[in-house]
């Protein structure tokens, strides 16, 4: 077929798709020759479908998502693109902090020792029906030293490190990597939700002295722990902004899509009396009637929001409690994602949950209109910085890297013959 857009081979673009239980969103960029940094030329978002709770639920209708925000965004740059970074939550990730050594052969460390050490804490998190993510080195240790974050070029005789290895579901990332391909796109690599948020919505200090970053999605909640620039743990929780909506339309008897007109217009978890008592009416569940409504006032629904939002820290606090990271909530708490914008989520926190909290707006990028600049894009955006800021000490895994050609031309074959 033949395109009416060049070709995405330039080697400054980058693609970055967000795959999310609401929305997919798609970012292509390239990177300014003079100032090394990037330039949003395309973006877009679309609904998802096919997509829940960090699964595919639809292949059909996931593949239809994906493309439809691809050519949203290739249309807007004028590219057409063949490659691209792939981020998204849940699938069931995990992440483990795993301690391993080796001698320092020849008295100074090198890439090979490093290497070697963040191999060895990959292999002993090797587990059935799990796939690697991510191995982010924590920090290291020469000899009996403190703790060092790069080593490399330093002396002694042996070197001991902590390394963070974030895995996912096997089956998750398989069927995500199969869509992409029914999409004509390579897969670079595979980006956690938890890791590239860290880039797009903590400042550099929260980012040293440590915070836990909530990102408060539609059908999951991602928790990540960073401490002295890096991610040291993550964990999701199966519950977001669908469960208040659905909370809502079955507290009322009333529809999805009235429960969500509401929490939007009208969700504030910081009550004052008077918008507690107003009253506004809302549609029937039965919809062969359509002048049937009831009023309730403000204060139910919101109260009703604030239930699923307390067990959403409670189950936070809870978890971090028993791996022993609490101390990083109590400092500071940041939140991120669609769900974080509802009002009162920072007043109420301070009080369920952290002393410090805020709501982050991402970084901004040139190029990106200013209706872009939100918490919907923090993900994407995230994603697009840690491509930038990667280090050879961190390790993003692509799916492809361990086939060799016949294997990528059978996986291709099966996928689109």
């Amino acid at each position: 077929m033949f395109s009416l857009f060049k070709s995405n081979k330039l080697s400054n673009l980058i693609t970055v798709i967000d795959i999310g239980s609401s929305k997919i969103t798609c970012l292509i960029a390239k990177i300014n020759e003079q100032n090394h940094k990037y330039e949003v030329i395309g973006n877009s978002q679309n609904i998802s479908n096919g997509f829940r709770l960090g699964n595919v639920t639809n292949i059909e209708d996931l593949s239809t998502s994906i493309a439809k925000a691809v050519s949203s965004s290739e249309k807007m740059a004028g590219v057409s693109i063949n490659k691209a970074h792939i981020v998204f939550n849940g699938g069931k990730q995990s992440s483990i902090l795993h301690n391993s050594e080796t001698p320092i052969v020849n008295g100074e460390i090198t890439d090979n020792e490093i290497q070697k050490l963040i191999s060895d804490c990959i292999h002993n998190a090797t587990s059935p029906n799990l796939k690697l993510l991510h191995a982010i080195p924590v920090k290291f240790f020469i000899d009996e030293s403190s703790s060092i974050k790069n080593p490399k070029g330093m002396v002694g005789h042996i070197l001991k490190g902590e390394v963070n290895i974030c895995s996912i579901s096997e089956s998750t990332l398989s069927n995500i990597a199969r869509i992409i391909e029914r999409n004509h796109i390579e897969i670079e690599s595979f980006i956690s939700s938890t890791y590239s948020n860290g880039f797009s919505s903590l400042n550099k200090e929260e980012l040293r002295l440590g915070c836990t970053l909530i990102d408060f999605g539609a059908s999951t909640t991602s928790v990540g722990i960073f401490y002295e620039d890096s991610l040291i743990y993550s964990f999701d929780i199966p519950l977001g902004g669908h469960n208040i909506t659905n909370d809502i339309a079955s507290g009322l008897s009333t529809t999805i899509k009235e429960a969500e007109r509401i929490k939007v217009l009208h969700g504030n978890l910081y009550n004052s009396t008077f918008s507690s008592n107003e009253q506004i009416n809302i549609a029937s569940q039965d919809q062969s009637n359509t002048d049937a409504y009831q009023t309730v006032s403000i204060g139910i629904i919101n109260e009703i929001i604030k239930a699923r939002i307390s067990e959403i820290f409670e189950i936070i606090e809870k978890h971090l409690k028993i791996k022993k990271f609490d101390h990083f909530l109590k400092t500071k708490a940041v939140f991120t994602g669609g769900a974080s914008q509802i009002t009162g989520l920072e007043e109420i926190s301070k009080n369920l949950l952290s002393r410090y909290t805020r709501v982050s707006l991402p970084v901004r990028l040139n190029g990106l209109p200013d209706a872009a600049c939100t918490s919907n894009f923090a993900t994407v955006i995230g994603a697009l910085l840690s491509i930038n800021k990667s280090n050879s000490l961190n390790r993003n895994i692509n799916l492809n890297e361990k086939l060799n050609s016949f294997q990528k031309l059978y996986r291709w074959m099966a996928t689109n013959v």
